[in-house]
């Protein structure tokens, strides 16, 4: 009798303390929870939801595209070719080598990872919202 209420009492005591909640973490900005269903999202996501994402870092694919008060980042190279502005966020990097690997991958897709705003729409309001404080930037898919 003894050696069952010792386990079941242990038992007990061990699935209490895994399922308490672990508020360590960070809630600050800059904090990337990379096992996050919101942090790797669609374009399209951001487009449909931008107040979900507000703020929060992300991580994104799509057709980058750099010029004079232009830099963006498309859902698709259609998108850019054909205007349609509101189908990307203008993009702003946090450092000068990021920036010159940028460069190199303009006009092809890449991943990016940085904070998003949505409450700045970039040069004249032309966007849907703005990736910025980029702290990564790779080609994605076949490069040419």
């Amino acid at each position: 009798m003894m050696k069952n209420f010792v386990l079941i009492f242990s038992i007990l005591i061990s699935f209490l303390s895994c399922a308490q909640k672990d508020n360590s973490k960070k809630e600050d900005e800059g904090f990337v929870d990379i096992l996050s269903k919101n942090y790797n999202v669609s374009l399209i996501q951001l487009i449909s939801n931008p107040e979900k994402y507000h703020k929060k870092p992300i991580q994104v694919m799509g057709y980058l595209h750099l010029e004079f008060e232009g830099n963006a980042i498309y859902v698709n190279e259609l998108d850019y070719k054909h205007s349609l502005d509101k189908n990307g966020f203008w993009v702003s990097f946090k450092n000068k080598e990021l920036m010159l690997k940028a460069m190199k991958l303009n006009d092809k897709y890449v991943l990016i990872e940085g904070v998003f705003d949505a409450e700045n729409f970039g040069h004249m309001g032309m966007w849907s919202g703005e990736v910025k404080n980029i702290t990564r930037i790779d080609a994605w898919g076949n490069i040419d």
